[in-house]
């Protein structure tokens, strides 16, 4: 590892490397003859500092692929022996960015599979890395493993995570490598605000070129000005310090930094006087620093004076908690020489949560004094056990960072920590948890931290307590233990979310493979579904159930969980698709929801044509609401299971109503009425709907060419996203000079005045691609500014597609950048894009496209999205099982004869 630090800090070897890198192919042989004659298996190749970090190169341009890929995700040997060599999880994803290279669309179903299996071990290492929390990038600091923990930093997705991650490194460490004050600055950059260079700045120690970004006109610069403040104190830069403060806007923060500022800069007094009144009741803690420091530096009478103001109107501090305002009080009251009347004030108070805050307080106060018998004699007093705990705490902290006064004190510590453990647990001592771990951990007790961790039920809180561990660990000096700690915390995060498992199943039970399917569901507990869960697990559940022939199981499910009509509803849905129409009905019957009950029995007849149940619905409509009978009516239509005369009575009370309430939940009928010849009632409801309706006209009369028809309803809507819509639907008609007409009407009056900020020229370009104009297209967008507008070049490159220019199409997609989205709008693209590139078979793209720092989401991805075969999930599978034990038993199931 010393090497390669050596390296990062003198890259001669990179600069060879880069020599080697233009080299011929047998020179690359030559290199990896060489070193394969010192070792019989790349992963026992002795560290020189280079080879480790290049040898996947070396194998790519010798030409040997196969052994590239086997040596990359044949086994986790390679991905273990860089672990072990302290490289970090970002030299590993280098190699596999080599092997991915050499990938192009389109694919065979092995390259496929090689591919899927590159990817997944990215998306495996994206969520080791990501997962790991800032306590354990400190513990990687402290064990040595500089290198590691930078580079796991850097993979974090989220930028503003990344960046607090980054900026925990560095004020870790005595000096800043290169390779950290690149990523900084990076994603500094990447947020580009002044805070974050501010932030920057104070990690690297810089606090004058922090002060420099902050001008205190936004509040929320505060703390760090404090923190910038406090560091300049503490480099004997009071002047610099003075003009942080300065800007600080919240008068209470800002005396209680100038109160620090007192024994350098006694002027500051004026200061602190004139703000001092200013403030409000819920910022009294300033006025106790105060008053404290008043009476340190003598001014013992104006310091008395100060505390009884406070005292007499301390109830007010009423925007938070108030007791804490009492622990305040009795803490300075000690601190500022007080101590009688802070013991009195105390026991004359009748309310016991306040008189334990006051308790902490006196116990804050007397360990800040060093006087440690006195503060187990406060402690000793307290009435709530949680309070006893928070205050030992408190004093955990302090001797953890100072130094215990002495060892027995420690003793008594631990024992009335223990204590509270044995008495409070079984009563759900939830809360102070994580309190607990660090006051064990912090003085080496890790038996009774790992005692807490196991009664942790959740694992992703067992993970955060062995990280927390693990750095406690590493700051006590016990590398070896800190090491293996972090090793087992990694594997908590990697377990399989029921979601994924049903995907997975419901793939398998696609494929033919019931019972397969049927097993992995074994091992989930549908009824162990909370929160979210629910509304989005519950009803897939049953389908996958369904869908894997366990329709028994599902009834059974659904019974259990009767009251929830989404997983009845799921069932019905699973019934029908299957075939058992009469069961499906008897549970739809049930259902108590009237507009999901007809629904339901409206999809029947579409499935059944059963004329009984079709005059048993129609006979029903007319007692429901106006909503119900368009929905249901939509649905019968859209079938063809009824006729005209079937739906009569329903389309007169439909136009009766104005029909205001259900616009656009029937389209289908009035496309079932022009078809039927109705054309002026078809019309009438239509125009009632407003432009959905509209829209359905004038897309039935540009089909049949009746283009007189067409600019008449064109001309009775106004709002540009429907004109651009009508343009589209009379273009996909082969209407193409009409539609060109309207949208070049839609943009006419805007040419003239900020084209580039139009928001109607990507709307009205992605009509142009969707009829297929895809030069008109092409000619609007690049009088945009560069990236964004996604969904417009999914559409262009879909038109491309469409006409055989796939390289024309790759070059569009370039510029689509899902990573950068607000979550649900990204989610929306993945699926537009992905399903486009499935269509053309261009799954190198797609995999490339699609991003995600979670392997349950990207295993999501490849069985919904990609729809890829078991055999090759089952290669995706096995790689995750690397470093996840739970994944092996799917894997095993995937793999089975």
């Amino acid at each position: 590892m010393q090497h390669r630090e050596a390296i990062l800090r003198y890259p001669q070897a990179t600069i060879l490397h880069e020599v080697l890198w233009e080299s011929n192919t047998d020179l690359h042989q030559r290199i990896v003859a060489a070193y394969r004659a010192v070792c019989d298996d790349w992963c026992s190749l002795p560290d020189d500092g280079y080879i480790h970090d290049h040898l996947a190169v070396h194998l790519a341009r010798s030409g040997d692929q196969k052994e590239l890929h086997e040596l990359l995700v044949g086994s986790p040997g390679w991905l273990d022996r860089k672990y072990e060599l302290g490289m970090g999880f970002g030299s590993y994803l280098q190699d596999l960015d080599v092997a991915v290279w050499e990938f192009e669309d389109p694919l065979t179903d092995d390259e496929l599979a090689r591919l899927t299996e590159l990817h997944t071990a990215q998306k495996l290492v994206h969520t080791l890395a990501g997962a790991r929390s800032v306590n354990a990038l400190k513990a990687l600091i402290l064990i040595g493993r500089v290198y590691e923990a930078i580079s796991d930093a850097t993979l974090i997705r989220d930028v503003k995570k990344r960046f607090e991650a980054l900026c925990a490194i560095a004020q870790l460490l005595d000096h800043t490598p290169p390779m950290l004050d690149k990523a900084l600055r990076e994603t500094a950059d990447e947020l580009n605000t002044p805070l974050q260079y501010a932030q920057m700045h104070v990690s690297l120690g810089e606090y004058r070129e922090a002060l420099h970004w902050l001008d205190g006109e936004n509040g929320s610069q505060d703390s760090l000005l404090e923190d910038i403040a406090r560091g300049l104190i503490q480099q004997s830069d009071f002047w610099n310090a003075h003009s942080a403060i300065r800007l600080i806007r919240d008068s209470a923060r800002q005396i209680r930094i100038l109160v620090d500022l007192l024994p350098e800069f006694p002027d500051v007094i004026e200061e602190i006087e004139a703000s001092i009144e200013t403030i409000l009741e819920h910022q009294v803690e300033a006025f106790l620093a105060y008053a404290t420091a008043l009476s340190i530096i003598g001014f013992e009478a104006k310091s008395r004076d100060y505390f009884s103001r406070i005292q007499s109107k301390i109830w007010l501090y009423r925007r938070a908690d108030s007791t804490t305002a009492y622990q305040f009080f009795t803490e300075y009251l000690i601190l500022a020489g007080f101590e009688d009347w802070a013991w009195s004030y105390m026991e004359r108070n009748t309310d016991q949560r306040q008189r334990d805050r006051m308790r902490t307080g006196i116990v804050n106060a007397l360990c800040r004094l060093n006087r440690a018998s006195e503060a187990f004699a406060a402690v000793d007093s307290f009435e709530d056990n949680t309070e006893r705990l928070y205050a030992l705490h408190w004093m955990a902290t302090r001797w953890q960072e100072e130094g215990v006064p002495e060892p027995e004190m420690l003793n008594q510590l631990l024992d009335r920590v223990e204590s509270l453990v044995d008495e409070e647990l079984s009563q759900g001592f939830q809360d102070p948890r994580r309190t607990i771990a660090e006051i064990f951990a912090g003085f080496g007790h890790y038996d009774l931290l790992v005692a807490y961790i196991e009664s942790h039920e959740q694992r992703r809180g067992q993970r955060d307590l062995l990280e927390t561990l693990a750095y406690f660990q590493a700051k006590n000096n016990d590398l070896k233990e800190a090491e293996a700690t972090l090793n087992y915390a990694q594997t908590l995060h990697l377990h399989i979310l029921p979601m994924t498992r049903i995907q997975l199943a419901l793939v398998l039970s696609e494929q033919g493979q019931p019972e397969r399917a049927g097993r992995i569901l074994d091992t989930i507990d549908g009824h162990s579904f909370h929160g979210l869960e629910v509304l989005f697990l519950m009803p897939t559940y049953v389908k996958a159930l369904a869908a894997a022939g366990r329709l028994e199981a599902a009834a059974e499910y659904v019974d259990h969980n009767s009251s929830r009509l989404s997983v009845k509803r799921a069932l019905v849905e699973s019934l029908r698709e299957y075939g058992d129409v009469e069961r499906a009905r008897q549970l739809a019957e049930t259902l108590t929801d009237e507009a999901m009950k007809y629904e339901e029995l409206a999809l029947l007849v579409c499935a059944s044509s059963d004329r009984e149940l079709i005059e048993r619905i129609l006979g029903k409509l007319e007692t429901l609401s106006i909503e119900i009978q368009a929905k249901v009516v939509d649905i019968l239509t859209e079938s063809h299971s009824v006729s005209l005369d079937d739906i009569s009575p329903i389309i007169n009370r439909l136009m009766m109503t104005g029909n205001s309430t259900v616009t656009g939940n029937h389209m289908h009928l009035v496309r079932f009425m022009l078809d039927a010849g109705d054309a002026s009632r078809a019309a009438g409801l239509a125009m009632q709907d407003g432009p959905p309706g509209i829209l359905e006209l004038i897309g039935w009369y540009a089909q049949r060419g009746d283009l007189k028809q067409v600019e008449r309803f064109v001309d009775t809507i106004h709002a540009r996203d429907d004109r651009v819509a009508a343009a589209t639907r009379i273009g996909k008609a082969g209407h193409l000079d009409l539609a060109d007409k309207i949208l070049r009407g839609e943009l006419e009056d805007k040419l003239n005045e900020l084209f580039g900020k139009n928001r109607s020229i990507p709307q009205v370009a992605r009509a142009y691609a969707d009829i297929g104009m895809v030069e008109r297209s092409l000619e609007l967008m690049s009088k945009l500014s560069p990236g964004g507008y996604d969904t417009t070049r999914i559409a262009i490159a879909r038109a491309q597609l469409e006409r055989g220019q796939p390289d024309d199409a790759r070059e569009t997609l370039a510029d689509v950048h899902t990573s950068t989205m607000n979550v649900f709008r990204r989610s929306n693209i993945i699926g537009e894009l992905n399903e486009l590139l499935r269509e053309h078979d261009l799954y190198a793209l797609a995999l490339e496209k699609y991003h995600t720092a979670d392997i349950n989401q990207f295993i999501q991805y490849l069985t919904k999205t990609l729809k890829l075969p078991a055999e090759m999930l089952a290669r995706s599978v096995q790689i995750i099982a690397w470093k996840a034990p739970e994944w092996r038993a799917v894997d095993s199931i995937l793999r089975e004869d």
